[in-house]
């Protein structure tokens, strides 16, 4: 190709980004997330039960294909919050 010149035409697309908070994790992830270390798995899982039955917070648990668990991690944060300011008192929901 001696005395040719190729001639490359390219098209840009300019896209918007935008940055999006994480809102749904699965187990693994919302273990990891609040610090659950691997020896705290039992006492995850009993959270974890407890937040799916509760009336005020068990909207935030999505089970789509039975074995798969989404988890709001807004939603689990405040039941964790709730937890904790009311470790004292006997909850029956």
């Amino acid at each position: 190709m001696i005395g040719k010149k190729r001639v490359i035409k390219m098209h840009i697309t300019k896209v918007e980004v935008i940055e999006i908070n994480q809102k749904f994790a699965n187990k693994d992830q919302t273990m990891k997330y609040f610090g659950f270390a691997k020896k705290s798995t039992a006492t995850f899982q009993r959270y974890l039960a407890e937040f799916k039955q509760h009336s005020d917070f068990g909207s935030g648990y999505i089970n789509p294909t039975g074995g798969y668990v989404l988890i709001d991690i807004d939603k689990f944060e405040q039941f964790l919050r709730w937890k904790d300011k009311n470790k004292y008192v006997q909850n029956n929901y």
